[in-house]
């Protein structure tokens, strides 16, 4: 990836935004085991988590990135509402099953654009080596 298209990510801004869909991508590996509340519950948190930071992305990146940020937030959203319908509809225990439909017109998850971002984290001397964590 050439240094100019490395740029157009600002690279340092989206950083937190990768580690809340690492956590997320990590909390839906295990909820798509067993499917039960407390790992959809898991889920929940990590969506959260990822709400705050792309609005806070929002805030940081040029307006050039604001649609694809702003897509994932209803994407984010639409789970996040998918999920409270669920649990509002019937009283569930920790250890029950849960179903959770994704329904056609929800925005869907942003994958390419995740792993274009990705790309340019994985360009050498993008950042300190030291991390930041």
């Amino acid at each position: 990836m050439s240094n100019e298209h490395k740029e157009d990510f600002e690279i340092s801004k989206f950083e937190n935004m990768l580690i809340g869909v690492r956590q997320l991508e990590l909390a839906m590996e295990n909820f798509n085991k067993d499917r039960m509340v407390f790992q959809a519950k898991r889920v929940q948190k990590a969506y959260k988590n990822l709400r705050k930071e792309l609005n806070q992305l929002l805030l940081r990146c040029e307006d050039k990135h604001h649609e694809p940020i702003i897509r994932f937030l209803f994407h984010v959203n639409d789970w996040l509402e998918l999920y409270k319908h669920s649990m509002q509809t019937s009283q569930r225990s920790l250890l029950d099953p849960i179903k959770l439909n994704l329904l056609d017109k929800m925005e869907a998850y942003p994958a390419e654009w995740i792993e274009e971002i990705r790309s340019a984290f994985d360009e050498p001397n993008w950042h300190n080596e030291q991390l930041k964590w």
